[in-house]
């Protein structure tokens, strides 16, 4: 997976708090929500339309990508454990930005207002409480690295992209495949916490004893 280029954060954003795999996901949707806006663009060059027609295609590819971005943001503010009063300080922030940057009518603002108050829901899956999720059983006598090789295969990640995800350096990611390196109890519970996110199931990797 390309490594997209960070830009530096004031303190108070609350990007902050999002991982480095979270951002580039954000920075992953800002890129698709240029390229909706230039496709509009090629559409208005190549059909020849009138202004009035050429400020509403232009108008609804800023709130399609203004709606593309705020998804991906929900969702990872979501992750990160926001409470429900930081999630809608930094939705609400996020909205007025784009609205006034983009000129968005004043509908439309409280449209995405309304769209992005609460986090989104979930698969109910996804929502169940631990407890009432059967885990996907351990084969017999596989070890800890062999299950998360398997895991990362499910996931169709490499090992450079599973390193990404669960924030280690690629070196370690590859000692614990290889059964050099037993993960630490919190990196265990990070490599739990994201394959249930990417499989949407709870994942539990047993030790064996």
């Amino acid at each position: 997976m390309e490594e997209l280029l960070l830009p530096g954060l004031l303190p108070n954003d609350p990007q902050n708090r999002l991982s480095k795999s979270a951002r580039q996901r954000v920075i992953r949707a800002h890129l698709e929500a240029e390229r909706i806006r230039w496709e509009a663009e090629t559409k208005i060059e190549a059909r020849r339309l009138s202004e009035e027609k050429e400020r509403h295609l232009r108008n609804q590819a800023d709130l399609k990508g203004v709606r593309t971005v705020l998804k991906v943001l929900a969702m990872e503010y979501d992750d990160a454990g926001f409470s429900l009063r930081e999630y809608w300080n930094a939705m609400k922030e996020e909205i007025e930005s784009a609205a006034n940057s983009l000129s968005l009518y004043s509908t439309q603002r409280r449209l995405l207002e309304v769209e992005f108050h609460r986090p989104p829901d979930r698969k109910p899956a996804s929502r169940q409480h631990p407890s009432a999720v059967v885990p996907v059983p351990v084969k017999a006598e596989e070890s800890v690295g062999a299950q998360i090789k398997r895991l990362r295969d499910e996931c169709q990640l490499t090992t450079e992209e599973l390193a990404e995800e669960v924030e280690l350096e690629v070196r370690s990611v590859q000692r614990h495949l290889a059964n050099k390196a037993t993960p630490y109890v919190r990196h265990l519970r990070t490599y739990q916490r994201t394959f249930s996110k990417l499989l949407n199931r709870q994942v539990v990797i047993g030790k064996l004893s």
